[in-house]
C-alpha cells in the first residue's frame, strides 16, 4: 500500500507539472516579437518612409468566431499553437518596436463616430489608424508563423486579416493574408 501512495503522489506532482507547462507564457516571447517586427517591416514600409505609423493597442487580442476551418492558410500545428498561445492575452511593451512604424499605446476613447475619428487624428495626425494584433502561433519547426492583425482608420474603413509568415534565412516574410472582416 505504501508504494501505491508514493505512485499517487508522484502522479499528482507529474500532473500538476504538465498542467503548468500547458499554460502559455504570460509575456510575449522573443520569437513572437521577431515575427511581429517582420510583419510591420514588410507591410508598412511606405508608411515608415513618409513618417507615418500604426497606432497599436497594447493588449493582444483574438477575434471571436475563429475556427481551425477558417484558418486554412496555416498548417495544423501552426493553427493549434495559435489557439494555445492566444489563451493568454498579454501586454505589448511600449518599446517593442524601436525601428518599425508602430507606436504602442492603450487605445481608449470614442472613435466610433465621425467626431471621435476627427479628434483622434487631431491628436495623432501621423497615424494610419488604430491597430490590434494577436499573439503569434508557430509550427513545430518554428519556420511558419500565424497572427491576426486588424486596423481601423475611420468608422467604416477597416479590416482584419490572418497573416501567415515564413522564416526565410533569418527574416520573417509574409507569404499569405486571409481577410476575416471588412467595414
Amino acid at each position: 500500500m505504501r508504494s501505491l501512495g508514493a505512485i499517487l503522489i508522484c502522479s499528482s506532482v507529474a500532473c500538476s507539472a504538465v498542467s503548468s507547462l500547458d499554460q502559455p507564457p504570460s509575456e510575449l516571447t522573443d520569437g513572437e516579437l521577431q515575427v511581429m517586427r517582420g510583419f510591420f517591416d514588410d507591410t508598412y514600409v511606405l508608411a515608415s518612409e513618409k513618417g507615418l505609423y500604426v497606432h497599436l493597442d497594447e493588449q493582444t487580442v483574438v477575434p471571436e468566431n475563429l475556427t481551425s476551418e477558417t484558418m486554412t492558410i496555416a498548417s495544423e500545428s501552426t493553427r493549434s499553437n495559435f489557439f494555445w498561445i492566444n489563451r493568454q492575452q498579454t501586454t505589448i511593451p511600449g518599446d517593442a518596436f524601436p525601428t518599425e512604424p508602430v507606436r504602442v499605446d492603450s487605445l481608449h476613447g470614442d472613435s466610433a463616430t465621425w467626431e471621435g475619428w476627427e479628434a483622434y487624428y487631431k491628436t495623432y495626425p501621423k497615424s494610419v489608424g488604430r491597430g490590434i494584433i494577436s499573439r503569434v502561433g508557430f509550427n513545430d519547426e518554428r519556420t511558419e508563423a500565424l497572427l491576426y492583425f486588424g486596423i481601423q482608420s475611420q468608422g467604416l474603413a477597416g479590416s482584419g486579416h490572418l497573416i501567415l509568415l515564413r522564416l526565410q534565412g533569418d527574416q520573417w516574410v509574409m507569404t499569405a493574408k486571409h481577410m476575416i472582416w471588412i467595414s
